[in-house]
């Protein structure tokens, strides 16, 4: 079973048609509609589908059993597409996602290489000097 057809089975069983999971969910009836087509298989948006949803998003996505075993005290908070396990993404991590996912995928191949490159650089430089460096932003 594929995610759009765990993705029908769920949303059947609450009573939503795809308009309305697209209000609930923030994600496009469109991107709903070809994920249960199996035209698109994947989406950045399971989170936020599988709150929508009411069902764990590992289940959602792969399968993966049991299907409903969910803090639902997460669930009671409000959806949007911006919310994830860890909680609201910021206003700075929004833009951020909003700017990565107009991203050709190799925009987004270079822009992951080099957030790598600079989370790498900044491991290493807090392991060989304890004091943070005081080094100048360029702009």
């Amino acid at each position: 079973m594929q995610i759009g057809e765990r993705i029908k089975i769920a949303r059947h069983e609450l009573g939503y048609s795809q308009i309305k999971l697209a209000e609930i969910s923030g994600v496009s009836q469109q991107m709903i509609s070809k994920l249960e087509r199996g035209v698109s298989q994947k989406t950045a948006d399971v989170v936020t589908l599988a709150i929508a949803l009411k069902v764990r998003p590992r289940w959602l996505e792969v399968g993966e059993k049991p299907r409903n075993e969910i803090d639902h005290n997460f669930l009671s908070k409000p959806v949007n597409r911006y919310t994830t396990l860890a909680g609201e993404l910021s206003p700075e991590e929004q833009i951020f996602l909003e700017l990565y996912r107009k991203l050709s995928n190799k925009g987004k191949n270079v822009l992951c290489r080099e957030a790598r490159t600079i989370l790498n650089y900044e491991d290493a430089e807090y392991h060989v000097h304890p004091e943070p460096l005081n080094k100048g932003v360029i702009k």
